[in-house]
């Protein structure tokens, strides 16, 4: 996990719900942060520690959790090993697609007009509140 704010514990929580955790790697800007992490983690009942830099632990990692503002990459994409699980959040926890990776987001859709639009319909007057006839 990449980040040591808010976020993080409560992340670590909500996926270890759905998916096995088995330990916690925590790197944050700011030691002391990682560590009390880290402590709080353990209290919790992880098997949690520092790890060394986000070089070192995205590659063994199964599963990579950045919680943090992004000013940038924060580590090259091709260290994330075939079959990790890479989710990318915003600060409200929202998934954003790529889109603060910088990454390129494509959107297909296709618009079906409603079959009925061009149907003669009841309905009601709102402002009257009187039955109505759409044409």
């Amino acid at each position: 996990m990449l980040g040591t704010g808010s976020q993080p514990h409560q992340h670590v929580h909500a996926f270890a719900a759905v998916r096995e955790v088995s330990s916690v790697t925590v790197i944050g800007r700011s030691p002391e942060k990682a560590v009390a992490l880290v402590a709080t983690l353990h209290a919790d009942g992880f098997d949690a520690r520092v790890g060394e830099s986000a070089e070192v632990e995205v590659s063994k990692a199964d599963l990579v959790l950045w919680l943090h503002e992004l000013s940038g990459p924060l580590f090259d994409g091709s260290l994330v090993r075939d079959g990790a699980c890479v989710p990318v959040t915003n600060n409200a926890g929202g998934i954003l697609g790529g889109i603060t990776t910088g990454a390129p987001v494509l959107v297909r859709c296709a618009i079906k007009p409603i079959s009925s639009v061009m149907v003669e319909q009841d309905s009601v007057d709102l402002d009257r509140m009187e039955p109505a006839r759409l044409k």
